[in-house]
């Protein structure tokens, strides 16, 4: 396993073969034959030619190199493992890199962490359960109707949850 050069034009990089090890709470099982392939854009994760998934470097909160592992394959032969891992704000994607050290694997990662948006630029839902639009809506119309805000304090969040929404 090593890092290989780009193929297309927005390709930046790719790990090719990795093994998913089915970590994240919205794709559960291991699958193998995992190329991992950064662009521009996006982090896509895809065996042959179908997309297991994607993250838009907005989307992600961190790359690592997960720590080394050497295995007995078989009677004395060893392999190192290392891990990378993906994470984004609902879990983390985790992959076993065979073949590349913790070393060579963090070193890769270096230059594709500039496309990750500072954590302050990353917009953070509130801790509170989040309510649909239409009850907040209702919700702003009943404290206009009931005299508790003014036409302009209704105006001005009315604006507001359409511009969040």
């Amino acid at each position: 396993m090593e890092w290989m050069a780009r193929r297309d034009s927005d390709q930046l990089t790719a790990l090719r073969g990795t093994r998913y090890l089915g970590s994240h709470p919205t794709a559960s099982g291991q699958v193998s034959g995992v190329d991992v392939i950064f662009t521009s854009d996006e982090v896509r994760f895809r065996r042959r030619k179908v997309v297991l998934g994607q993250l838009l470097w907005r989307d992600v909160v961190a790359l690592e190199a997960g720590n080394d592992e050497t295995v007995e394959i078989d009677r004395g032969v060893r392999k190192s493992l290392s891990y990378l891992v993906v994470s984004d704000r609902a879990g983390r994607w985790i992959f076993e890199v065979p073949g590349l050290s913790r070393m060579e694997l963090r070193s890769g990662l270096i230059p594709l962490r500039e496309f990750i948006p500072p954590q302050d630029e990353v917009r953070t839902p509130p801790a509170e359960e989040p309510r649909r639009f239409a009850d907040r809506l209702a919700e702003l119309q009943e404290m206009f109707d009931r005299r508790l805000i003014s036409e302009a304090e209704f105006h001005a969040k009315r604006q507001q949850l359409l511009d969040d929404f």
